[in-house]
């Protein structure tokens, strides 16, 4: 005599030796071709695999068997076990074919509406969690040490440069550099900048390194209230110029990683040829 299986507290009974009817297909099949279900008083769905399958292929399908996977969540959203089970499927559905599950997501935020509440949710979890600028910063200089990352972050900001807003961006930024230079002493002549560039020979102020095209740095920047002056410009390459922004000079010599006496010896060397 078989057993009869307990499913949510209530006795079902287990599925039957003889054929069943398909209420899709109208076909008689075995048992076997049926999955179990524990809410048909016979044990088994009331349509066959094959119909199943073919179901789950329809946008209807596939809504149904999503609603179903929340409920089901939701009923053991503290069982550690099926937490892993969960796991376990999507992490082999990935594996199985990584393309769709990527389709499938790229359809989700098509939806202007899908995406905006992704956007906040991932603020909500990671923009606010404690140390992600700095992380966000190191992934993004990882990204950009490789030499493919390098020549896709300069082509985003070159595109973004031609761009209506980049060029706005740009006309701002100058209007603002040009009336903080009129607020100090701004006596500076090509002469004079000349002057300077030949005597650090052409290389950077900073790292020494030769410079082809080298970039007019102010040592007290002007935004800290720096003078346009002879004595507080110096050459540099694009990437001390960058990176040393408006800090205070020990400050941006300590993130640019050269030593103080290095630099104050090429500066020594630089003013003894002015």
């Amino acid at each position: 005599m078989r057993e009869w299986r307990v499913s949510r507290g209530k006795p079902v009974p287990p599925p039957t030796d003889t054929k069943q009817q398909c209420r899709v297909c109208g076909e008689s099949k075995p048992p076997a071709a049926f999955y179990l279900n524990d809410t048909c008083v016979i044990g088994v769905d009331t349509q066959c695999k094959a119909c199943t399958t073919e179901k789950r292929k329809t946008p209807e399908g596939r809504a149904a068997g999503a609603h179903r996977m929340r409920q089901f969540r939701e009923r053991h959203a503290d069982d550690p076990a099926v937490k892993a089970r969960v796991k376990a499927e999507k992490r082999r559905a990935y594996l199985k074919d990584p393309g769709k599950d990527a389709a499938r997501q790229k359809r989700r935020l098509a939806d202007p509406e899908v995406r905006a509440a992704q956007y906040a949710k991932n603020r909500e979890r990671y923009h606010t969690a404690p140390g992600f600028k700095e992380r966000e910063r190191a992934r993004q200089a990882a990204k950009r040490a490789t030499p493919e990352g390098r020549a896709r972050h300069n082509a985003t900001n070159a595109k973004y440069k031609t761009s209506p807003k980049g060029r706005a961006q740009s006309r701002a930024d100058a209007e603002k550099r040009r009336a903080q230079m009129l607020r100090v002493p701004h006596d500076l002549t090509p002469e004079q900048w000349n002057a300077v560039v030949a005597a650090y020979a052409g290389c950077c102020a900073y790292c020494g390194n030769p410079v082809a095209k080298p970039e007019m740095d102010h040592v007290i920047a002007l935004a800290c209230g720096g003078w346009h002056t002879v004595g507080n410009v110096v050459p540099a390459c694009r990437r001390c110029n960058q990176r040393k922004n408006a800090f205070h000079l020990i400050q941006a010599l300590k993130r640019l990683g050269i030593p103080v006496a290095d630099y104050e010896a090429r500066r020594a060397k630089a003013v003894s040829r002015l």
